[in-house]
């Protein structure tokens, strides 16, 4: 304990004693304090990026213009960028299925039985097959793409009227029809 009071009372001495000291020690501080803002605010200004970073938020688009970071992604079959889970993509759906949704509209009846097969096919015309249930005899059909959505011509079973050429229906898709 006597030691601590020696120590205390040397170190009060000095500075009481000798005031260049103090002073001497408070340049130090300063300089010390000044020293350390210099090398904060030098050290801080070579490391600030001189561009925008592309890691930003939106700074990250693909070729369809979608922001990935902010969740969008590319809907072939909307033809735009969406959130999958705001809103589900569906993909393009065949003229096949298309047209089979069509002929369920139609014959609710057979929703869970009717298979609907494309022989034929053009950017806007189809020619195909449907059957309502398994096993039981089908019939044909004609579909044209109208405002870019399938519509059924005519379906049927029987004879084909070369009347569909009206429709501009190819000649390959009327070869066995009836005049």
């Amino acid at each position: 304990m006597e030691e601590k009071l020696k120590l205390k009372f040397n170190i009060n001495i000095f500075f009481m004693t000798r005031p260049k000291n103090i002073i001497i020690a408070v340049v130090i501080i300063i300089v010390i304090l000044f020293l350390g803002v210099v090398d904060f605010v030098t050290h801080k200004a070579n490391t600030a990026p001189n561009t925008i970073p592309n890691n930003i938020l939106g700074g990250d688009r693909d070729e369809h213009g979608c922001i990935g970071s902010a969740g969008y992604s590319w809907c072939e079959g909307k033809n735009k960028c969406l959130r999958q889970w705001e809103e589900e993509c569906e993909s393009k759906k065949t003229s096949a299925e298309e047209i089979q949704r069509l002929f369920v509209e139609k014959y609710p009846k057979y929703v869970d039985t009717i298979t609907v097969s494309v022989r034929i096919e053009t950017e806007s015309y189809a020619r195909g097959d449907v059957i309502f249930e398994i096993g039981a005899p089908g019939g044909y059909f004609f579909a044209m793409k109208t405002n870019n959505a399938w519509q059924i011509v005519l379906d049927g079973n029987g004879q084909i009227s070369c009347g569909l050429s009206k429709y501009g229906f190819p000649d390959e898709m009327l070869t066995d029809c009836v005049r």
